[in-house]
């Protein structure tokens, strides 16, 4: 992610600036050389300072740090300042802005640790499961098609309806609970997005019931999130709008929908229950390739499956939420009478979808008193927006939510606890899943205590005087 701030490499002692203090975090910068001070005038400054003061290399004594208050300014300013003055500063480098990565936990499923779960790499689950699996598990619910209850990387609380085999549908209900609960860090199979923290209820496709039926059910035995890889109706009910009103307000329930994946039905059209406001709707990117591979499909982070093809994009429209790797995704199957496992084979929302239900489920199980809209807006809250700035994806801005999930950010944003430039005048006991300490000052005789489920973290400047206590558990 693009900061800010910049190294420069100044040879020329004659181009050290003159910096004084204007105000906190502000800075006045300039030169007695006219044309250079005409250029650092330009520009609004919040530091400018040796790097490396203390270093034992000449080399690095020359570089300095620059910090702009807009993050605009810094590509006109290292331009400008390469562009003129390039013998006495012949090195300046824009610096990213710090993007918090995480510790990551790789389990051992076989399809994992092969690398053919890439799309688990791009939302960040192994740092999300490094917090969540020090959780409880949260009760999710599927409303879908045909589960294969004896699969050996599955396991059901319940599965409600008939839950007879569909030859029309035959592997998705198998599919999807893979994605969501599928049994990880057992040796064997994938690992799943919500392995660690769902327990998974069911509700099979058949016999009478209908699709609302079958989501208020699951609402009424306790499911805290309902993924609902299906639409019902391209046209807006109001009585259907009141229905999934009520089942999340109601049971306070995280209810999540695949957007739709059909270009004959125009995928700019909304797709019903998942343009409804009371449901979260998803849509798909890839995962599998970097930007700009000679195999122009499944790009990460593009919307398109197959490069600048608008035919073989998902649905998108100012109704989605989120966006999640939904091309040629992996998950286990059921295949004449025979659970296996799919490899990169599925294309849908309906995939991609599951990938946000279990992320939910973290989010919930790491802070149980989060409701459920509170659980969509950090979802929203912590999406990588970064994806619109891709030039494939320029014909869908505003169409494919906030953005790419980031299920790190969304787990760690819900849980952790997070201290930065305050003073600490009594005793207190901090906890969190992280519990994290930057630019705070310990007065005289403070006792404090950090309880993190995880981690703690002293970032910068805390400081503990003679006399008071940090103790981390």
């Amino acid at each position: 992610t693009i900061g800010q701030s910049a190294y420069m490499r100044i040879v020329d002692p004659e181009y050290v600036p003159i910096v004084e203090d204007l105000a906190p975090n502000r800075k006045h910068v300039t030169s007695s050389k006219k044309e250079y001070r005409e250029i650092l005038q330009q520009y609004h400054f919040k530091e400018f300072k040796q790097a490396f003061p203390t270093i034992d290399s000449k080399w690095l004594l020359d570089v300095y740090y620059v910090e702009l208050l807009a993050e605009e300014e810094i590509d006109a300013f290292i331009n400008d300042v390469s562009k003129n003055f390039s013998s006495s500063i012949p090195l300046i480098e824009k610096l990213g802005k710090p993007v918090l990565d995480g510790t990551a936990y790789h389990p051992d499923d076989s399809l994992f640790l092969a690398g053919i779960q890439t799309y688990l790499s791009l939302i960040r689950a192994p740092e999300a499961w490094n917090i969540a699996k020090h959780y409880t598990k949260v009760k999710v619910g599927i409303a879908d098609s045909y589960f294969h209850e004896p699969h050996p990387d599955l396991q059901f609380d319940a599965i409600y309806g008939p839950n007879i085999y569909d030859t029309i549908n035959w592997d998705h209900g198998t599919v999807v609970a893979g994605l969501i609960g599928a049994t990880t860090d057992n040796h064997i199979g994938i690992a799943s997005i919500g392995g660690f923290n769902s327990t998974m209820t069911a509700y099979s496709f058949g016999g009478n019931a209908t699709s609302d039926y079958m989501v208020r059910y699951l609402a009424q035995q306790g499911c805290k999130v309902i993924n609902c890889s299906w639409h019902n109706s391209s046209a807006y009910s109001e009585i259907q709008d009141s229905i999934y009103t009520r089942i999340a307000r109601w049971y306070d329930c995280v209810l999540v929908f695949s957007a739709g994946n059909n270009p004959d039905e125009g995928v700019e059209f909304k797709l019903y229950p998942a343009s409804y406001e009371a449901c979260f709707s998803v849509t798909s990117i890839g995962h599998k390739y970097d930007y700009g591979h000679s195999d122009y499909r499944n790009w990460k982070d593009v919307h398109c499956w197959h490069i600048n093809d608008s035919l073989s994009a998902h649905h998108h429209n100012d109704a989605v939420d989120i966006c999640a790797p939904g091309y040629e995704i992996s998950s286990t199957n059921y295949f004449q009478n025979i659970g296996g496992y799919e490899i990169l084979g599925k294309n849908g929302t309906s995939f991609a979808a599951p990938l946000v239900a279990g992320t939910a489920a973290m989010i919930r199980a790491v802070n149980p008193s989060l409701s459920a809209v509170q659980v969509m807006n950090i979802l929203k809250q912590t999406a990588d927006a970064s994806i619109y700035d891709i030039p494939e994806n320029a014909p869908y801005i505003g169409k494919l939510g906030a953005g790419r999930l980031d299920a790190y950010m969304a787990v760690r944003t819900a849980c952790a606890n997070d201290i930065e430039n305050e003073i600490i005048s009594e005793d207190c006991t901090l906890e969190g899943c992280v519990v994290t300490l930057k630019n705070v000052d310990v007065q005289d005789q403070i006792n404090v205590t950090i309880n993190p489920v995880v981690e703690a973290e002293l970032i910068s400047n805390v400081e503990i005087p003679l006399g008071s206590t940090l103790i981390i558990n």
